[in-house]
């Protein structure tokens, strides 16, 4: 099978996947592949150019069905793999020992997790593709999509339930850590490097090329915002201490960018880039509060109120015009959720 006969089939199966996101009522019984199966085939495709342009669209299209339908089952398998080995050792009827049965399945765990991994690789990788051609700007695109729903609040917190319960957990364990600090741990849930992700968002917000890939990219910093202030307040100390984006962006230039964004001739980048300057705002502070730096002198606001951190991400939108001609652009718009939010 060559690399053009596997592009082709992605292609008609994106195809026919988008058709049922036009009416998803019924993809259950046209869909009758596994999700992690599905997944799982599909990511294998991401590693070569030639492919990767194809199975990524597939992945997204997956997510857009799902998140219409209600259905996560497709978001999960990015995070957990091909179950379908694992599952038939749990039911097999074998006559070995429990010891060898228990290795077997723990041996599938561990290679549902390298799938994983991988996959949420290839797809970070492919969103550090160069070129401006239609083709690789629409790859980029559908590679933020995902990182868009994979990343999404509700997800992740159903993404750590599910495997808390599945381990057997009581609830009192720390929760996931980042994927840089810990490597291969099994408790990393959440196999995304939200630091690399933070930093192609960025990029692709300043895209000219295409308004649609600066949208995205703007919607999905709101995302990994979010991540990024659980696992800082999550992981706050010890071996597999979670060190926070947010304090990097004003050194990266990211507050510069988002405030330039706010003057976007596109409603919606705008409303984005005031609704990720807000949570930037506020998870900053959270964080500081959660590590306890509001009680300690050299780390308190000069005004106050929070830490010295937000002082300087707000200090930061200030002079970057954040507050300036922008601000006043969303208070006279007609769409009063804009409106609402150049208030606060």
């Amino acid at each position: 099978i060559t690399s053009k006969t596997v592009a082709a089939s992605l292609s008609s199966l994106s195809t026919d996947i988008d058709a049922m996101v036009n009416d998803p009522t019924s993809f259950r019984e046209k869909i009758t592949i596994p999700a992690s199966t599905l997944v799982t085939a599909v990511g294998k495709h991401l590693k070569l150019r030639d492919t990767a342009e194809y199975a990524i669209r597939v992945l997204a299209s997956l997510l857009m069905l799902g998140n219409v339908a209600g259905d996560d089952s497709f978001a999960l398998a990015i995070y957990e793999g091909d179950a379908d080995d694992a599952d038939a050792m749990k039911n097999s009827d074998s006559t070995n020992s429990v010891p060898s049965l228990s290795e077997a399945i723990s041996e599938k765990q561990g290679k549902r997790n390298q799938q994983s991994r991988e996959i949420i690789e290839d797809i970070l990788a492919i969103l550090e593709w160069n070129g401006t051609d239609d083709r690789s700007l629409g790859a980029l695109e559908q590679a933020i999509k995902v990182i868009y729903y994979i990343t999404e609040p509700t997800l992740v917190a159903s993404v750590i339930s599910k495997r808390e319960v599945q381990n057997g957990k009581d609830g009192d364990d720390d929760g996931p850590v980042d994927v840089d600090a810990v490597g291969e741990s099994m408790h990393d849930f959440v196999q995304v490097d939200i630091h690399r992700a933070f930093r192609s968002m960025l990029d692709h917000a300043t895209s000219s090329a295409s308004i649609s890939l600066q949208r995205w990219a703007t919607a999905t910093l709101r995302h990994l915002i979010t991540e990024d202030q659980r696992r800082a307040c999550v992981y706050s100390s010890g071996p597999g201490r979670y060190e926070s984006f947010m304090t990097h962006l004003v050194s990266t230039g990211g507050i510069m960018i988002l405030c330039s964004l706010l003057s976007s001739d596109d409603s919606e980048t705008r409303t984005h880039a005031t609704s990720t300057l807000e949570a930037i705002v506020i998870a900053t502070r959270e964080i500081g509060m959660a590590l306890g730096y509001s009680n300690i002198d050299k780390f308190k606001s000069r005004v106050g109120r929070g830490t010295a951190d937000d002082a300087s991400i707000v200090s930061s939108i200030v002079s970057n015009g954040g507050c300036g001609a922008a601000l006043a652009h969303l208070l006279i718009s007609s769409d009063e959720s804009v409106a609402e939010m150049g208030c606060s």
